[in-house]
C-alpha cells in the first residue's frame, strides 16, 4: 500500500514511489520519509555522482542512469516552481506583518508622548492652585494687619507685599509653561489624528494584502497537491520502466 511520507518538505500525503535523489553538490531532493533518504545516503559510499533511490513494488533500487534522473527533475520541476512561488508569498506576508508591528510601535510612541503632555498639564494646573492658595493666605495676612500700630503695621504689608509679587511672578510662570504645555498638546494631537488617518489607510491597505496572499497561497496549495500527485504518478512509471529496462538495481 501507499506510505505517507514527505513529498520534498512539502506536507504528509499518501506517496507510490517514494525516492531520493542525493547529488553530491547539491542539498538532497525527495519524495518520501526520512528513512528512505537515510537508506538513500547510506549508499553515499557505493555511488559515484548523483542517483536516485526509490522503492518500487515494495522493494528498494538505485539507479545513476542520467536520462533517469533527468526525468524524476522534470516530474519533480512543477512541485518546485509551486513551491518557490509558496516561499516568495510566505515572505511577503511575513514582511506585511513586521510593517503592521512598526506602526503599532509607532503609534504606541505617539500615545506615550500625549500622556507626558497631558502629565505635565497637570502638574502645571497643580501649581497654579497652590500659588492661588498661597494667595488667599496672604491676603488673609494683610487683613490681620488692621489690628497692628502704625509702625509694624507698614513693615508687614511690605513683607507681605513682596512675598505677593514673588508669588505673582511664579503664577505669570506656571501659565506661562501651562500655555506652552497646552501648545504642544494640541500639537501632538493633530499629529496623532493625522497619523491614525495615514495609519488606518495603510493597514487597510495592508489587510488587503495579506487576504491577497492568503488567497494565493489558498490556490497555490491546491496546484501543490495536484502537482505533487502528477509528479508521484510520472515516478511510478518512470521507476517501472527504469527497472523492467535494467537501468535500477535492487538494494537492501
Amino acid at each position: 500500500p501507499p506510505a505517507k511520507g514527505r513529498h520534498g518538505g512539502h506536507g504528509e500525503r499518501e506517496i507510490r514511489s517514494p525516492w531520493v535523489l542525493v547529488d553530491p553538490a547539491k542539498p538532497t531532493v525527495m519524495s518520501g520519509m526520512s528513512d528512505d533518504r537515510d537508506r538513500a545516503l547510506a549508499l553515499k559510499g557505493s555511488m559515484s555522482g548523483r542517483y536516485v533511490w526509490f522503492r518500487y513494488g515494495g522493494a528498494p533500487y538505485v539507479t545513476d542512469d542520467p536520462q533517469v534522473i533527468a526525468a524524476v527533475e522534470r516530474a519533480f520541476a512543477p512541485v518546485q516552481a509551486v513551491s518557490g512561488r509558496m516561499h516568495v508569498v510566505g515572505e511577503k506576508m511575513g514582511e506585511e506583518g513586521a510593517r503592521q508591528g512598526g506602526i503599532g510601535a509607532r503609534q504606541s510612541e505617539l500615545a506615550a508622548r500625549q500622556a507626558e503632555l497631558a502629565t505635565g498639564l497637570s502638574r502645571m494646573a497643580a501649581v497654579e492652585a497652590a500659588a492661588a492658595a498661597e494667595e488667599a493666605r496672604l491676603a488673609s495676612r494683610h487683613a490681620a494687619l488692621a489690628g497692628l500700630d502704625a509702625g509694624d503695621r507698614e513693615a508687614r504689608r511690605a513683607a507681605v507685599r513682596a512675598e505677593r509679587e514673588a508669588l505673582l511672578a511664579k503664577r505669570r510662570e506656571a501659565r506661562s509653561q501651562r500655555h506652552a504645555t497646552e501648545q504642544q498638546v494640541h500639537a501632538a494631537r493633530r499629529q496623532f489624528a493625522e497619523q491614525q488617518q495615514a495609519v488606518t489607510a495603510e493597514l487597510e491597505r495592508m489587510s488587503a494584502a495579506l487576504e491577497q496572499h492568503g488567497a494565493e497561497l489558498r490556490t497555490l496549495g491546491d496546484r501543490l497537491g495536484e502537482a505533487l500527485t502528477a509528479a508521484d504518478d510520472q515516478a511510478t512509471r518512470l521507476f517501472a520502466d527504469a527497472v523492467k529496462a535494467g537501468k535500477a538495481r535492487a538494494v537492501k
